[in-house]
This record gives structure tokens, sequence and C-alpha cells, in this order.
């Protein structure tokens, strides 16, 4: 796998950081809260967005299988 490189102001790190030398400096502890809290909120987002799909693949599915 070949390596690639993303320049550090586009890593969207709000509250961690990495050096210029590639070392991981990991969030204050006052920040960890705010940054688990956005996580969550951002993985049940997904799957919020995920079910709706599939409710509305679901009817699509249905109503063309009665129309048979």
């Amino acid at each position: 796998m070949a390596s690639s490189s993303v320049l550090m102001t586009d890593m969207m790190l709000h509250f961690a950081q990495v050096t210029p030398e590639g070392k991981y400096v990991p969030p204050p502890p006052s920040n960890q809260k705010a940054s688990y809290a956005t996580m969550v909120y951002v993985r049940a987002t997904i799957v919020e967005g995920a079910g709706w799909a599939l409710a509305r693949s679901v009817t699509i599915a249905v109503g063309a299988s009665c129309r048979k």
C-alpha cells in the first residue's frame, strides 16, 4: 500500500493535534467528554439516516411486490 500525506490544516482536528514531526497529541482531559459526545452524536445520526433509507427501500419493495 502506498503511503500518502494529508496536510495538517486538512485533518479536521479541533482539539487534538499532530505535530509537524507526525506525533499525535491527544485532546486535553477537559475536552475529552465533548469529543466523545460529538462522536456518539455523529454515529447516532449515521444510524438514523441509514434507518430512514432502509425504511424507504422497504416501502418501495413492499409496494412493488403487492402490485405483481
